[in-house]
């Protein structure tokens, strides 16, 4: 600005990359009536965490749960009442946390 009393903060350059494989899989983002999520390692210790949430960020669906290795687990989304249109899938499980697509038809 003019007499200096604003500044701008620093653009910074932020570069990520992943390791290793993921432990959990979305099997389908075209979804109906549910969300199937495979579990392929899971000590089964920790819990984990799993969120539906609409483009604007609302939770419409939390649920915690321990799920067991290489185990399958199913999301009814059947009674949320949910329009055709496109959400999120958030995944925590211990220090990993994964957010995915999903479309409901």
């Amino acid at each position: 600005d003019i007499d200096g009393s604003f500044s701008y903060s620093a653009i910074v350059k932020v570069n990520l990359t992943i390791t290793g494989k993921r432990n959990i899989s979305l099997l389908s983002n075209l979804v109906d009536q549910e969300i199937n999520i495979q579990f392929k390692q899971h000590s089964g210790r920790s819990n984990t965490l799993i969120r539906l949430m609409d483009m604007s960020g609302r939770i419409l669906l939390s649920k915690q749960f321990r799920p067991e290795s290489g185990g399958l687990y199913k999301i009814d989304i059947a009674g949320l009442g949910l329009s055709k249109g496109i959400y999120f899938i958030e995944i925590r499980n211990g220090s990993e946390t994964w957010i995915e697509k999903v479309m409901k038809r």
